[in-house]
């Protein structure tokens, strides 16, 4: 598990990097904000904010073996925390910095918070504050003192707002709303206050400081620039390049790339047939290798039995993991990175997968038109051959298990490679054959102290 600190408009793209590249991912925010990576399954969440000794509990009771800070370049305080934790608890520590806003020898450069409010105010004139709600209370200050107009843009939640109302502010003075804010959206706002100065930070090029700058100068309006708190050499400016130092610093410690059905839940359609009374449903890769065929016939029967992705929703719905998977998986992460490859829709799984702990999915996407049926299948990871030649590539030692015609590509392309409770056509395929969760765990195991 990587613990990410996050919060900015990247926490996103770096949570979907780090799943994509077989991590499991818990990312902690301050507050509930909303984070689109619901299709990604080994992404989980957890807000509110936490000190060194939570931090460190909580990296124990996780297992968590890195610290991903993906943090506002101005969260100084966390910064230093989660680096303090992450040293205590003896785990790799890496900063991702948004790359600076680009030219400001057009701003006027402070160095903080109460050097930003009396400069701003020095001008006479109305000033516009798109700093957040955090440190509203120098503003508020200079603005009763000089009597000169303040505007402030904060988030539209509940937080800010009541930010606001503590430092005095009144409702006319607040505009509630949410970024990212476009060059023509910053200069009507300019406009709109008749401000002329706008007060920012250095919070980087995905934090619209480039916009904001721009367009102050079409306005002809001062810029008072909050210089960032703290120099980070190490801080990682790509997602690339963060993923690589992470990649190195788990060396040694490999992925385990496994089947979903027969060796995790169910075989899905085989428990469709049996709910929905469609025997012809029941027919799986175990039997039929060509797993394109397999579902061009399966989409098929689907449509001519009334058969829509909202009765299969309600069928997988009431299906449960394999007897023992979820023990076994929490077993196997203290080993091997636990990755799942499946030919199964991520539209089928969101009930299920969660049953067995969150982990990293690649799966295939169903085309489903307005009625609700099937109109085809998009193969969007490249395989499962793909998946263990993607994590090779990256210099991982990759294991994999599964029971199926359709797996052996998979296991060919694996380091080392088990068929678990395969069908009898594969028996003498010379892949060591496992019957137990046990017996994989023991061979798991044995492979990392050697």
């Amino acid at each position: 598990m990587i613990l990410l600190f996050g919060g900015t408009g990247e926490t996103e793209t770096i949570a979907d990097a780090l799943d994509g590249g077989g991590y499991r991912v818990l990312v902690s925010t301050a507050t509930e904000i909303p984070l689109a990576v619901g299709s990604r399954f080994g992404v989980l969440r957890r807000f509110g904010r936490m000190d060194q000794a939570a931090i460190c509990e909580l990296i124990d009771r996780w297992s968590i073996r890195a610290i991903v800070d993906a943090a506002h370049p101005f969260a100084s305080a966390l910064h230093q925390t989660a680096a303090a934790a992450a040293k205590e608890s003896g785990i790799p520590y890496f900063r991702f910095d948004r790359e600076s806003g680009g030219d400001f020898s057009f701003c006027i450069r402070v160095e903080g918070h109460e050097d930003a409010a009396k400069k701003a105010f020095s001008f006479g004139e109305p000033v516009l504050l798109t700093t957040g709600s955090n440190n509203l209370l120098p503003y508020a200050d200079e603005a009763r003192r000089t009597g000169v107009p303040l505007y402030a843009r904060v988030l539209d939640d509940g937080r800010s707002l009541a930010a606001c109302a503590a430092a005095g502010l009144l409702p006319e003075q607040i505009i509630a709303k949410r970024g990212p804010f476009s060059l023509s959206e910053n200069c009507g706002l300019l406009r709109e206050c008749a401000a002329g100065v706008l007060v920012t930070k250095d919070s980087g090029v995905a934090g619209g400081v480039a916009e904001k700058i721009e367009a102050a100068k079409r306005e002809n309006c001062r810029v008072v620039l909050i210089s960032r708190p703290e120099d980070n050499p190490e801080g990682h400016h790509s997602v690339d390049a963060l993923l690589d130092a992470l990649d190195r610093s788990q060396a040694g410690r490999p992925s385990l790339v496994l089947d979903l059905e027969s060796v995790l839940v169910p075989e899905i359609w085989v428990e469709v047939a049996e709910k929905t009374r469609v025997s012809a449903l029941a027919l799986t890769t175990r039997e039929e290798a060509d797993y394109g065929e397999l579902m061009r016939r399966r989409i098929g029967i689907c449509r001519e039995n009334g058969i829509s992705l909202e009765v299969l929703r309600s069928v997988i719905e009431g299906m449960e993991p394999l007897a023992g998977a979820a023990d076994f998986l929490a077993e196997a992460e203290r080993s091997a990175d636990i990755v799942i490859a499946t030919d199964s829709f991520q539209e089928f799984l969101f009930s299920l997968l969660p049953k067995l702990g969150g982990f990293p999915v690649f799966c295939n996407r169903l085309r489903v038109g307005g009625d609700g049926f099937f109109e085809g299948v998009e193969f969007s990871f490249g395989g499962k051959r793909g998946v263990v030649e993607s994590l090779r590539k990256r210099g991982k030692t990759v294991w994999a298990a599964g029971d199926s015609f359709n797996d052996l590509p998979m296991l060919e392309a694996a380091d080392r490679a088990f068929l678990f409770r395969p069908s009898a056509g594969l028996l003498c395929s010379g892949f060591p054959v496992l019957q137990l969760y046990e017996e994989l765990l023991a061979s798991i195991s044995g492979s990392v102290r050697k």
